[in-house]
């Protein structure tokens, strides 16, 4: 089973109220929404490119994963719809970011092709079977 612990995105850059302007040239700069909150792992500060602002929110319940939780969920879909990313929590610590974007990633390929070659082997053996009871 892949996590999101698997695809995350470690090495976050967080508000830091000392460093308000930094963080703003960061998020320009880079294109980046989000910047968590470095105290308070329920807050986040969501950068608004058209003012030029950082606003403080907090993360909603939906919004958080959790590192050893399966990437293939069905509520996931629903969540990457509402939100560009999700924080990604161990516990009540974040320590990560994933992004749909974070599914084209090798590891997500290796597995599912690892899936697939095992249901075609399978779906082979059944036919070969098949084949043997109708003879």
């Amino acid at each position: 089973m892949i996590t999101f612990g698997d695809i995350m995105t470690r090495g976050l850059i967080y508000y830091d109220s000392e460093y308000k302007e930094k963080c703003k040239e960061f998020c320009r700069i880079r294109n980046i929404s989000y910047l968590p909150h470095i105290d308070n792992p329920s807050q986040y500060f969501q950068y608004d490119p058209e003012l030029d602002r950082l606003k403080q929110l907090f993360i909603p319940e939906e919004q958080i994963v959790q590192a050893d939780e399966s990437i293939f969920t069905y509520k996931i879909f629903e969540d990457f719809n509402k939100y560009k990313i999700l924080f990604v929590k161990r516990g009540r610590m974040l320590e990560g970011v994933v992004h749909f974007s974070d599914y084209n990633r090798s590891i997500v390929y290796d597995y599912v092709y690892q899936r697939l070659n095992r249901l075609e082997r399978g779906i082979i053996r059944l036919i070969v079977i098949r084949k043997k009871l109708t003879k």
